[in-house]
């Protein structure tokens, strides 16, 4: 198999290197149908460990639809979709499309790699406590408690039903994460479950992920939901029960047209704050059937993000490489203030000028925030050598990750599965805050046991 993926990459290089200097509908198409034929392999090959419910399937899902179906099925008549209404550099399209077609096959191959005997640490397993257990789900609860308290019955009040601080949200994020793998930690190693042991057993993390689900979707929140179920999904399909695919496309179904109906009411009159559910639903379907473009409705929040690669990629030949300087932010993600910091004394820039999404979104002077494109992204830091390595070792990371059977590992994978999604949308360590978050958790509430309550007797 690994042949036929070298092959592969070898044809997207000189598709690449012969890409057309104006947009051509042929050659973007050629691409297209290429994907598709190596992400079907891919899969099938990569699925036969863990079922289809896996980084891969949901990660290929989005980078083909952030990066493929615009210049493939929608363009030209991309204005129906207002962030394309804003002038961008349609020259750029098919080597754009190309450059993400070449990353794409690195990372494929990546994942055949195997590499961690040598450049990834060897990290011992961790022995889960019942008491680590019975405090992560109840801090968990109160917590989620509080936050759906606060949405519904102080917020509501005062400001009306609106996004949170994502600092605050990402926090309870890592709760409800830890609490849900704890649990399924220390229960695997004793005996072997099944899926009723699921909703048994995790009776109060439940509880806890359905009063934070309802608060996030009521004020038009998804990507945070969209994370938790993820990887509350992942932990069921390893240690419960392997999701089959009609299974998996039985679930994934609806909550996509439930994702969409959140994207598409939460700015209009009707929404989750303020009718009822079969209120919004029907409002959202008849907007849709309403619509001639219903298509590119449901998948906006993919291809929007799909202008930023051209952006991004224009903007590294207008004003030149950052270098890396948009990452350094996540050398401080358990640090406070840390990165502001850094960012005015060391570098004299604020914290905004670190983001590539900020900065086409100020470049274009767009109302609302623009996103990112994880390959744009890598782009204006490093050119395309940057983003062909880094894809590469990407993809040897998700393959380390992957087959890891430590107790860190495992949590490393659950939490890229919960990101697999958003990934191609922002950049390849949009994942890392989370990770980094649990870690921490997870060591206070050590330092904890280990010190300050043998202190406090």
């Amino acid at each position: 198999m690994i042949t036929y993926f070298v092959i592969s990459f070898l044809f997207s290089i000189f598709l690449w290197v012969n890409a057309p200097i104006v947009y051509v509908e042929p050659y973007c198409q050629a691409i297209g149908w290429h994907y598709i034929l190596s992400s079907i392999l891919f899969l099938f090959h990569k699925s036969r460990i863990q079922g289809f419910f896996n980084f891969y399937f949901f990660f290929l899902f989005s980078y083909g639809c952030v990066n493929y179906i615009h210049p493939i099925l929608l363009y030209p008549d991309d204005k129906i979709l207002h962030v394309f209404s804003i002038p961008y550099n349609h020259d750029l399209i098919s080597y754009s499309l190309a450059t993400a077609h070449v990353a794409i096959h690195l990372f494929m191959i990546g994942t055949f790699m195997n590499f961690s005997r040598h450049f990834f640490p060897k990290v011992k397993s961790s022995k889960v406590q019942y008491s680590d257990i019975s405090f992560f789900e109840r801090i968990t609860l109160l917590v989620t408690i509080f936050f759906f308290f606060f949405i519904f019955f102080v917020l509501k009040r005062i400001s009306g039903l609106q996004h949170q601080n994502p600092r605050i949200v990402i926090v309870i994020v890592a709760l409800i994460a830890i609490s849900f793998y704890l649990k399924t930690s220390f229960l695997s190693e004793n005996r072997c479950l099944k899926l009723k042991d699921f909703f048994i057993l995790n009776k109060m993390n439940i509880f806890s992920t359905f009063f934070f689900l309802i608060s996030l979707f009521s004020i038009g929140s998804r990507s945070y939901g969209l994370n938790i179920l993820l990887f509350i999904g992942g932990v069921i399909n390893l240690y419960y029960c392997r999701f089959r695919f009609l299974q998996l496309v039985g679930v994934l179904v609806p909550m996509f047209i439930f994702m969409s109906v959140i994207s598409i009411t939460r700015l209009s009159p009707v929404n989750f704050s303020n009718s009822s559910v079969f209120t919004v639903f029907e409002y959202s379907y008849d907007y849709i059937i309403g619509s001639k473009d219903a298509f590119a409705l449901l998948f906006t929040d993919f291809i929007v993000n799909n202008r930023n690669l051209y952006e991004e990629i224009d903007y590294s030949i207008k004003y030149g490489l950052l270098f890396g300087q948009t990452y350094i932010p996540y050398l401080f993600v358990i640090v406070p203030f840390g990165a502001t910091l850094f960012s005015n004394y060391f570098l004299g820039k604020d914290l905004r000028q670190l983001n590539t999404g900020a900065l086409i979104t100020d470049i274009n002077g767009a109302e609302v925030g623009l996103g990112s494109n994880a390959v744009g992204d890598l782009y204006m830091n490093f050119s395309y050598i940057g983003v062909f390595v880094m894809f590469f070792v990407f993809g040897a990371f998700v393959n380390y990750a992957m087959k890891s059977t430590s107790f860190y590992g495992r949590l490393l994978y659950f939490t890229l599965i919960a990101f697999s999604i958003y990934i191609p949308r922002a950049d390849i360590l949009s994942w890392l805050s989370l990770f980094m978050l649990m870690i921490l958790f997870l060591c206070l509430r050590r330092v904890y046991v280990l010190y300050i309550s043998i202190l406090l007797k």
